[in-house]
């Protein structure tokens, strides 16, 4: 595979984890924002990071951790501590995307 067809097989990828993270919308904004002709962006800037911890061979549970943290951290949605199901959920289907693709 040359560099371009990397580079255009690594963005579809971005683009799928963009779709997983639309998704999942913790503060669930996507559809105000879809609704009012604005890009459903808001979650575009963890894709990168997910990308990089699936190419490492993640697990289920490292990627459903790294989802509690950007809700409990970066979003200072969630009092409680420790992983949710939908969180778990979450990142079990972008993992077995992954490893299936």
């Amino acid at each position: 595979m040359n560099k371009k067809e990397q580079r255009r097989e690594v963005a579809a990828e971005l683009e799928k984890i963009k779709e997983f993270l639309r998704d999942w919308d913790p503060i669930d904004v996507i559809s105000s924002l879809e609704a009012t002709g604005n890009p459903p962006d808001e979650y575009d800037t963890y894709a990168p990071k997910i990308h990089s911890m699936l190419q490492r061979g993640c697990s289920v549970d490292e990627l459903a951790k790294h989802l509690d943290k950007l809700i409990t951290e970066d979003m200072g949605l969630k009092a409680e501590v420790g992983v949710s199901e939908y969180e778990s959920t979450m990142a079990k289907n972008i993992v077995d995307w992954w490893r299936g693709k």
